[in-house]
């Protein structure tokens, strides 16, 4: 193929083989080459670097597309854009350079409080907020600055291999995996399973109304004189204690029940 238009009567040069050896005019003309492109071919493509981690002011500080074509597209303000916007948008690899998932910091900041460490200890040796690591914890936001990646990493291979010490009643309850407990802790499919507590700990576990638990409440009934004396002095609700009274086998918290041994066994001992 030469450097000439294959139209007998055009002197102009093609562009290429994707224009069949013909002239960008020629190229449109016959609907081979197009300018404009639809507004969903971009949309995906611009949807593809939001969720890579993007912002629109890092796509025109890395000379992408500018702020405006973002929000144009973001906001459909029209159905039709260059197609060097799409070309553009295409070029620029998914995962943002400007910013990093938050979900492997959370893992690490868990795994360090599974071992003893505390957002206010770890926050103080990063110069970063109690806060701040808390929501990061717990995913609040999807991306972070690199610069923060950067320092929660650092401080994880630090510390992870340090011996593990008492943890707060709050820690035990959440359950997380420590940092011997993960094989890859960036691996997203990797479900790492706690060696400290296998079963996790549940602070309202339940129980089910026994006969002798209904006797124990009957007799506090009848004690406090009322359904709603003896709530009261449970710190349940009226419903609740009737419940109690009336059928077995229903479902109360453990607490409550302790409530009632604990009444009785007063009772029990002034009799």
């Amino acid at each position: 193929m030469n450097s000439i238009c294959k139209r007998p009567t055009c002197n102009r040069a093609t562009l290429g083989k994707g224009y069949d050896g013909l002239c960008l005019h020629h190229a449109r003309a016959t609907g081979i080459a197009h300018q404009l492109v639809s507004w969903d071919e971009v949309n995906a493509e611009y949807s593809r670097l939001i969720a890579g981690g993007w912002t629109n002011q890092h796509m025109e500080h890395s000379g992408i597309i500018f702020t405006s074509t973002a929000r144009e597209i973001r906001e459909h303000r029209r159905d039709r854009f260059q197609k060097r916007t799409l070309q553009a948008l295409k070029e620029t690899p998914t995962v943002s350079p400007w910013r990093r998932a938050t979900w492997p910091l959370s893992r690490r900041l868990k795994a360090l409080r599974a071992i003893g460490f505390t957002y206010a200890r770890i926050g103080k040796e990063v110069n970063l907020s109690r806060t701040f690591l808390h929501s990061i914890a717990e995913q609040r936001n999807q991306w972070t600055s690199v610069e923060t990646d950067e320092k929660i990493r650092a401080y994880y291979a630090a510390h992870e291999n340090d011996a593990a010490v008492k943890v707060s009643r709050q820690t035990e309850r959440e359950n997380y995996p420590r940092p011997a407990d993960w094989d890859d802790i960036d691996n997203p499919a990797e479900e790492a399973v706690a060696s400290l507590h296998k079963e996790k700990f549940e602070p309202l576990l339940r129980r089910k109304v026994t006969p002798s638990l209904q006797a124990k409440t009957r007799a506090l009934v009848d004690h406090y004189g009322s359904i709603t004396a003896t709530a009261k002095a449970l710190h349940s609700s009226n419903r609740m204690v009737g419940d109690i009274c009336s059928t077995t086998g229903v479902s109360i918290l453990n607490r409550l029940a302790a409530k009632i041994a604990y009444h009785y066994k007063k009772l029990e001992a002034a009799a």
